[in-house]
């Protein structure tokens, strides 16, 4: 075998190796964020209805009163509790469930990872919860338009109605991402084709 013949021999099984790597990634990503203890609000359906004087504001910061809350530790704690109910949100305990304002999505999408090639491609979206979320079924990664009105972003439902919009940079690496299936530019996740913008429009 020539040189050229023998670097694209040890070129392919680098691919093959990197492709099982970033699969073995995504499956301890998975399992990590499925170890956390998150309660199931979908099992409590308390009577009472408070005010929580919270705010998700529309770049995913939390603020309690006016005041920005920073410790991570208390944001994850307080977005385990939240549900979708319609177009509110509230933190809910078996006791009772506390408002919350959300000015856009109630997460973002800081970060992801691709795995596999073509209808055997898998994606998991990190949020800034640091929790991560497999993009499974139909319907899940689509495009919203923005609160502005100008353009439209990724979207992707991370459990019952509670969404996640892509921040800047993510959506630009999912750009990069993008293939072409019957006349749309989307994504292969687990089977399942996400189509986000129609070939020719180009992506917001």
């Amino acid at each position: 075998m020539g040189e050229c013949g023998a670097y694209f021999k040890r070129s392919g099984a680098s691919r093959i190796h990197l492709v099982e790597a970033k699969a073995d990634l995504i499956d301890r990503l998975l399992d990590a964020t499925k170890a956390r203890s998150a309660p199931d609000v979908s099992a409590w359906h308390p009577n009472r209805e408070v005010e929580s004087f919270m705010r998700i504001n529309a770049d995913g910061r939390w603020f309690h009163q006016g005041c920005e809350i920073k410790r991570s530790e208390m944001v994850a704690l307080f977005a385990s509790l939240l549900r979708c109910e319609g177009q509110r949100h509230f933190l809910v305990t078996p006791v009772e469930k506390a408002v919350i304002e959300v000015e856009d999505t109630p997460f973002r999408v800081v970060d992801f990872e691709l795995d596999g090639c073509g209808e055997k491609s898998r994606l998991a979206v990190c949020i800034n919860v640091d929790e991560w979320v497999a993009v499974r079924y139909a319907g899940q990664l689509f495009m919203q338009p923005l609160p502005s009105g100008e353009g439209a972003c990724p979207c992707v439902d991370v459990r019952d109605g509670l969404m996640a919009r892509f921040s800047r940079a993510a959506h630009f690496r999912l750009a990069d991402e993008l293939t072409e299936q019957q006349g749309w530019f989307g994504i292969w996740s687990f089977g399942v084709f996400h189509r986000l913008e129609r070939a020719g429009q180009g992506v917001a």
